[in-house]
């Protein structure tokens, strides 16, 4: 009996992946960001300097998930194996939603870890995907 490989997801001219990465991501980060603010009703009372600062590190935090969003719509452009694929999509979506809790400065632990453990999900998967960087043409396999 033949073993069955991963078969690859469509690539991007089939279902439009960086479209749907880039979407879902936003979704969530809105999604969380009305959740936490119809939870809370309002930001949490912080020392007025000390709300600045986690903003503005939330704000860092958001440049590095576009980063990581640039770089998952970039592999999405080549075939991705299903389980690879559901991964980069929960890691993307969790970092997301993680950064709506943080802007809204609601649930600050469970966001932390949120993001931090999507990074390191992501960056394993990464690591763990044959495909993730291109072979070259006439390189060795």
């Amino acid at each position: 009996m033949k073993a069955r490989a991963f078969s690859p997801l469509p690539a991007a001219p089939l279902l439009p992946w960086p479209a749907i990465l880039l979407g879902g991501s936003a979704l969530t980060l809105l999604a969380a960001a009305a959740l936490a603010g119809a939870m809370t009703g309002r930001p949490a009372m912080l020392d007025e300097d000390l709300a600045r600062l986690l903003r503005a590190m939330t704000l860092l935090k958001g440049v590095l998930q576009l980063l990581g969003l640039g770089a998952l719509a970039w592999r999405f452009r080549r075939p991705v194996a299903p389980a690879f694929a559901a991964g980069y999509l929960a890691c993307a979506w969790g970092a997301s939603a993680a950064l709506g809790l943080m802007w809204r400065q609601a649930a600050p632990a469970t966001s932390a870890v949120l993001l931090h453990g999507a990074a390191v999900v992501l960056l394993v998967l990464a690591s763990r995907d044959p495909d993730f960087f291109p072979r070259p043409a006439g390189g060795r396999p």
